[in-house]
């Protein structure tokens, strides 16, 4: 709020990175709702672009650095209150086919299906992620024991393979089933993250085939 005499200062101040200014004896009504619309469409603005910078574009989902960011609180959580913390490691098989043959809308159709069917099966304080391409990770707190994430894991697993199934009536390139060697490959994919886990955090981790659990 500046004087009458004092409305290049105002502007200068602007200049310099004030959001706004109002000038003594010019006050009314709508210059104060101008700058509280203002003030609201900038809040609305940051707002956005915080989030598509912690988010996927694709799928909406947390990326890989709001991920990191959850789980360095989850894991100072869990050495507080002496609690479990359940990770997940997801891969579609297959995937580059179904860009190359039916094109990238229907990989991203799967993709952002994939997304959803994450977000309903699990709890509000759980954090499913896209890391990139067609690689998930799942973020569970407070979990009981290693089951209680198995129970989880094969909980999506089911509503993952309804997904497929569905999707496989409209091309058959999409396939509910894993192939044979998708234990070992989910194997190792969870070793490799439980490696880099250990290494950010110094727990230690117990790997159930796709799932896991730290503490």
């Amino acid at each position: 709020l500046s004087g009458l005499q004092d409305e290049l200062l105002a502007v200068k101040a602007v200049q310099e990175g004030a959001q706004d200014y109002l000038v003594k004896g010019r006050v009314d009504g709508a210059a104060i709702g101008r700058s509280i619309r203002y003030a609201v469409e900038r809040k609305a603005l940051e707002m956005q672009t915080a989030h598509k910078a912690l988010h996927d574009p694709l799928t909406g989902l947390p990326n890989r650095d709001l991920f990191h960011d959850r789980l360095t609180h989850a894991v100072t959580r869990a050495k507080r209150h002496e609690s479990l913390i359940g990770l997940m490691f997801l891969d579609l098989d297959r995937f580059k086919p179904i860009n190359d043959t039916l094109g990238h809308a229907m990989g991203d159709k799967l993709l952002m299906a994939l997304a959803r069917r994450l977000e309903d099966g699990l709890r509000g304080s759980d954090t499913p992620a896209r890391f990139g391409g067609d690689e998930f990770v799942v973020l569970c707190e407070d979990v009981a024991d290693e089951q209680h994430v198995v129970a989880i894991a094969e909980r999506l697993q089911r509503a993952i393979a309804q997904l497929f199934t569905r999707l496989a009536a409209e091309s058959p390139l999409v396939q509910p089933a894993l192939p044979q060697d998708a234990g070992a490959e989910l194997d190792g994919a969870s070793e490799a993250l439980g490696a880099a886990i250990r290494r950010q955090t110094g727990l230690p981790i117990l790997p159930h085939h796709s799932a896991g659990w730290l503490g």
